[in-house]
């Protein structure tokens, strides 16, 4: 688990399956990823990938709660940039959530994580 001022980032699991659906579901969060995806097949299929991809060594997926409600907030990863020297950190927030700063503390604490941890070079590339 990693710690921000005010945030909570634990890697995902497959019971955190409800809150990211909110997130794939939200056409505000979609509109700069994508669009929506309403059916329900294809949303388990796409959430496996992503809980199989974070057990992958080279991808982690991390869910972001408040630190002290423990409210579901949002969705940051680490993946392998395609140049194969960088990871890229992409994120997606309820837009409740937007406009306060918790998405530059919680890629900022990430991108240490990163250096410090892995060793690696981690830059937002999708926000």
């Amino acid at each position: 688990m990693l710690t921000t001022k005010r945030c909570l980032l634990s890697m995902i699991q497959e019971s955190d399956y409800e809150n990211v659906k909110r997130l794939y579901i939200n056409e505000y969060v979609r509109s700069y990823l994508g669009g929506t995806t309403d059916d329900e097949q294809s949303l388990r299929i796409k959430y496996f990938e992503i809980i199989n991809k974070s057990n992958e060594d080279s991808s982690s997926y991390w869910i972001v709660r408040m630190s002290e409600s423990k409210e579901f907030i949002g969705l940051i990863s680490l993946d392998e940039y395609y140049d194969g020297e960088t990871i890229e950190v992409s994120y997606q927030f309820l837009p409740e959530y937007w406009g306060v700063g918790l998405a530059t503390e919680v890629i900022s604490r990430l991108i240490e994580y990163a250096f410090n941890e892995l060793g690696r070079y981690a830059k937002p590339l999708q926000i």
